[in-house]
């Protein structure tokens, strides 16, 4: 198939990377929540304080990729997110996590600092 971009340069694409497939958890996503403020912690005392090492505020422990921690009065404890395709869920809160803010927990503070503060799109689970 041939196809023009807006900036006028046209190309062929082939019709096998067209595709109907859904990717594998997208069918899960449901409505825009709108665009939160995204940060990164782990369980270092320079993150968490004297909570550093333990569980989370819903009792769990907190998984990179998987736990959050947001404000309970937008996104309540147990609450299963998608940020970019990925899903997460809300096991946490913390005292910098205040309206439209997400803060995904990752495996060490040097990936917390990298990652810094950016501003996602969150989707609800249906």
């Amino acid at each position: 198939s041939r196809v023009q971009m807006e900036s006028g340069i046209s190309g062929f694409v082939s019709n096998e990377y067209l595709s109907d497939i859904v990717p594998e958890g997208a069918q899960n996503i449901g409505e825009s929540l709108g665009v939160f403020t995204v940060t990164y912690y782990c369980a270092c005392e320079l993150c968490c304080g004297w909570w550093s090492g333990g569980p989370t505020a819903s009792g769990a422990y907190p998984v990179a990729d998987w736990t959050v921690a947001a404000d309970p009065e937008v996104l309540p404890l147990g609450t299963h997110i998608y940020i970019n395709g990925h899903e997460y869920c809300v096991e946490d809160t913390g005292s910098g996590v205040d309206g439209k803010h997400i803060d995904i927990y990752v495996n060490n503070h040097s990936v917390a600092v990298n990652n810094g503060v950016g501003s996602v799109e969150v989707f609800a689970s249906k």
